[in-house]
C-alpha cells in the first residue's frame, strides 16, 4: 500500500513577497500532486469499502486496515496467516482459529469430493460404491434395540455369495447309523450334540437269547449312568418289570423279535432331567409300553442299548434319531 506524501508546500508560498517567482503556483506542481494522490488512493483500503486486487507483490501484514469489518466485527488483528477470522454458519459471527497445514488444505479444496480425498473419507451413497470394507459374509445392523454404532452381524446357517444371502435348512432329525444286534451285549451311540431335546431309540426285530428285558441307558461326558432311573414296562394287568438301572423295555421271552421305539425327551434343562415313553410289539405278543425318568449329572451326549441280565442279542438291529 502506497502512503501519500505532499510534494509541494503551498502554505509556504503565502509568506513570499509579491514578485517572487517561487510564490507562483504552477500547473505542473498541481498535476504532480494529483498524480501522487491518485496513486496512493488506488492501493489504499477505504473504511466501509473493499480491498482492491494488487497487480503484484505480497501482502505481509495488515497495518492500516480498518478496525471494523462486516457488521462491526473486528476483521483482522494480526498479520495474515497468523490469525484468520472465519464466518460462522449464521454469517453474523466470527470464530478465531489457528489453522494447521491440513486445515488450510481442506479450506483450499474446490469441492466436497476433493475434501473427502483430503480427509481420506468415504463418499456418501450405497455401501457398494462407498469404499467401505467389512468382513466376509456379514450383515450390517445392531444386536440390541438401541441407538449406536453399526455392527457386523454373522448369521449361523447362512451363506452370502454374489450378493445373495442363502439361509440353510435346519438339520431337523438326525438318524444314526443302525447297529446289527445279531450278537453282543451292548450297543453305544455317542456324539449326540448339546442342545438335543429328544432322542428316539428304535428297535427293528431285536431279540435276546433268554428271558432278560431290554435296557436303555443314557449318559453324559462322564460316561453312561447305570443308576438313578425310575422306570417300568409291561402290559397293564398282565405282566410288568421295573428298573433303577435304566429305562426298561419288557421282553421276557427268548427269540421274540421286537419292533417299536422309546422316546427320551428333555423334561427340565436346569437339572438335565429326561422322561422316557414308548412301546414295542412282536408278532405273537400284545403291545408292551415303557415309561420312566432320569436326571443326568450333565448334558446328555450318549445312549446305550443293553439288557437287564446276562443274555446276548441274537437278531435284528437298533438305531437312534435325535433332534434339537
Amino acid at each position: 500500500m502506497t502512503t501519500y506524501s505532499k510534494i509541494t508546500d503551498y502554505a509556504a508560498k503565502d509568506v513570499l513577497l509579491s514578485g517572487n517567482p517561487a510564490k507562483a503556483i504552477k500547473g505542473t506542481e498541481i498535476g504532480a500532486e494529483f498524480d501522487a494522490i491518485a496513486a496512493a488512493d488506488a492501493t489504499s483500503v477505504k473504511s466501509g469499502g473493499a480491498l482492491g486486487t494488487p497487480s503484484s507483490g505480497t501482502l505481509t501484514n495488515c497495518t492500516g486496515l480498518p478496525a471494523a469489518g462486516v457488521s462491526g466485527t473486528a476483521l483482522v488483528s494480526a498479520a495474515i496467516g497468523t490469525t484468520v477470522q472465519a464466518y460462522s454458519a449464521n454469517l453474523d459471527e466470527y470464530a478465531a482459529v489457528n489453522p494447521t497445514a491440513a486445515g488450510l488444505a481442506l479450506l483450499d479444496d474446490a469441492s466436497a469430493a476433493d475434501q473427502r480425498t483430503t480427509l481420506g473419507a468415504a463418499a456418501s451413497g450405497a455401501i457398494t460404491s462407498s469404499g467401505l470394507t467389512q468382513a466376509t459374509a456379514r450383515l450390517l445392523g445392531r444386536t440390541t434395540a438401541s441407538t449406536g454404532a453399526i455392527e457386523e452381524i454373522s448369521v449361523s446357517g447362512a451363506t452370502l455369495s454374489g450378493g445373495v444371502l442363502t439361509i440353510s435348512a435346519t438339520a431337523g432329525i438326525t438318524v444314526a447309523t443302525a447297529q446289527a444286534t445279531t450278537s453282543g451285549t451292548a450297543f453305544d451311540f455317542t456324539g449326540i450334540p448339546a442342545g438335543t431335546k429328544r432322542v428316539v431309540v428304535m428297535f427293528n426285530g431285536v431279540s435276546l437269547s433268554g428271558t432278560d428285558h431290554f435296557l436303555v441307558q443314557i449318559g453324559d461326558s462322564g460316561g453312561i449312568e447305570t443308576s438313578g432311573y425310575i422306570a417300568t414296562s409291561g402290559t397293564p394287568g398282565v405282566s410288568s418289570a421295573n428298573s433303577t438301572a435304566g429305562f426298561i423295555v419288557y421282553s421276557g421271552s427268548a427269540g421274540s423279535a421286537w419292533m417299536g421305539q422309546l422316546s427320551i425327551d428333555l423334561f427340565e434343562s436346569s437339572s438335565n432331567t429326561w422322561n422316557a415313553t414308548g412301546s414295542v410289539a412282536n408278532a405273537t405278543s400284545g403291545l408292551i409300553t415303557a415309561n420312566g425318568y432320569k436326571p443326568l449329572s450333565a448334558t446328555l451326549d450318549r445312549v446305550r442299548v443293553t439288557r437287564t441280565g446276562t443274555d446276548t442279542f441274537d437278531a435284528g438291529s437298533v438305531t437312534i434319531a435325535y433332534e434339537s
